[in-house]
């Protein structure tokens, strides 16, 4: 089924008449790292870490793409830019191995948007990389996207209209 708020979505999921790949992880099973209930803890990182400011650049860039992507925003909506002035929160999972998972909690100018999501990095590599396919907002946006409401990615959107 199409759905305008999750752009191009891939049919996964399970049979009861085939038998589950074992062990059941998230990751066998398809089910992206954001929405796996089987988290390992976490750390909360200090406000100084090294990863908070790419990371949050790398998804304020990805949220930028999506933008453009689509003839209903791409000439709507602002270019949005890390609020560099606001607290990055930054969660790191703990677990075993080179590859760390960030949560990562961030805030967008124009407009004050407060997203969340989780990126990846390898200890013996610079490279960050976006596991979440959605970066969801945590504060209300409805006054912010009146020139694109109904748009798929209207939650990143601030109107071009409203800057002053």
């Amino acid at each position: 089924p199409s759905n305008p708020r999750t752009p191009k979505p891939l049919i996964k999921g399970s049979s009861i008449f085939h038998p589950l790949p074992q062990p059941r992880t998230c990751d066998k099973l398809m089910i992206p790292f954001q929405y796996c209930i089987c988290k390992p803890e976490t750390k909360i990182l200090p406000k100084n870490n090294s990863i908070a400011i790419p990371a949050a650049e790398a998804m304020v860039s990805q949220m930028n793409s999506n933008l453009r992507e689509f003839k209903e925003t791409r000439r709507k909506c602002a270019t949005l830019k890390l609020d560099i002035n606001s607290t990055i929160k930054v969660e790191e999972f703990v677990g075993k191995g080179n590859l760390k998972i960030y949560h990562i909690t961030y805030s967008t100018q124009p407009g004050g948007g407060q997203f969340w999501g989780y990126v990846s990095k390898r200890a013996n590599n610079e490279t960050i990389n976006i596991l979440s396919e959605w970066l969801p907002r945590l504060n209300l946006y409805a006054p912010q996207v009146k020139c694109a409401p109904k748009a798929t990615y209207a939650p990143y959107c601030f109107c071009k209209n409203l800057l002053h």
